[in-house]
């Protein structure tokens, strides 16, 4: 957050990743497994917004997201890396925006796939990665029949966990373990 705050480049949370496979897609299935699977991921439903002059997140609505369909299939290597350094170098982290962009991609080299490019705040490698999987599964339950993914746990009860821990006594247990831990560390590094 803070490096979106004080960098000159507000790029610097811009995320751009792929996930590519050589087998053909259907790009209408992999749009309703794309949907189905942005659904169930809270986190791509995160919003920054102002709240008395502070920055604050909150999980919007959810809203079908908007899904590019790039296909690179007739055309160059290069001109596939220029665009998607292009949008790679776009700042996608804004307040009151989606922080996400989904791409179906139809690659030079006869991949196909899907990029994801999001805001670093909302989202980690694992958690991209994971998105692509659900995606998959689902592409694949609704192509082949296969079973439906397992829904993910949820985003917003975990936060909420995450923020009652420090008012919960395991946090004033954990904050004088650590305290005793690294007083005892001094006396070391002396």
């Amino acid at each position: 957050f803070y490096g979106q705050q004080f960098s000159i480049f507000k790029q610097v949370n811009t995320l751009c990743t792929s996930y590519l496979l050589k087998m053909d897609i259907d790009d209408e299935i992999m749009k309703k497994a794309i949907k189905a699977a942005y659904k169930k991921q809270e986190c791509l439903h995160v919003r920054l917004k102002k709240v008395n002059k502070q920055t604050v997140q909150y999980v919007a609505e959810y809203k079908d997201p908007d899904i590019h369909i790039v296909d690179f299939s007739k055309k160059t290597k290069e001109k596939e890396k220029k665009y998607f350094e292009k949008i790679a170098h776009k700042n996608i982290t804004k307040h009151e925006k989606n922080m996400n962009a989904i791409y179906i991609i139809h690659s030079q080299d006869g991949y196909n796939g899907l990029s994801l490019v999001v805001s670093h705040l909302i989202m980690d490698s694992f958690a991209i990665f994971a998105f692509y999987k659900f995606v998959m599964d689902y592409y694949m339950h609704f192509k082949e029949g296969r079973p439906a993914p397992r829904d993910p746990g949820s985003y917003t009860a975990l936060l909420e966990k995450d923020i009652n821990y420090s008012n919960s006594p395991q946090y004033k247990k954990d904050i004088e373990f650590w305290e005793n831990y690294l007083s005892g560390m001094r006396g070391m590094l002396e």
